[in-house]
């Protein structure tokens, strides 16, 4: 019994650690600053818009499902610490 608790408290966490908090569909356009944290799943091409700042943060977590382009008319910030790299 106590196997099948560890069992299913193991996919409960997996299914977690896998479903993606925000998802980025819809061609769309960054028209003010933008930050992205967390898990993110973007499918779809996004344009950041001239004077406009898209930043991905330190804990960001972005699944790009499909060949996509990241248009950047503003400015791309990428945060990053020796923490987060590999």
């Amino acid at each position: 019994m106590q196997r099948a608790w560890v069992w299913l408290i193991g996919v409960l966490f997996l299914s977690l650690s896998t479903t993606p908090f925000i998802t980025v569909s819809g061609n769309q356009v960054i028209t003010s600053d933008t930050v992205w944290s967390g898990s993110m799943t973007v499918d779809t091409s996004v344009t950041v818009s001239s004077g406009t700042t898209l930043t991905i943060s330190d804990d960001a977590d972005v699944n790009i499902t499909q060949d996509i382009a990241i248009v950047v008319e503003g400015t791309l910030v990428i945060e990053s610490s020796t923490n987060s790299i590999p």
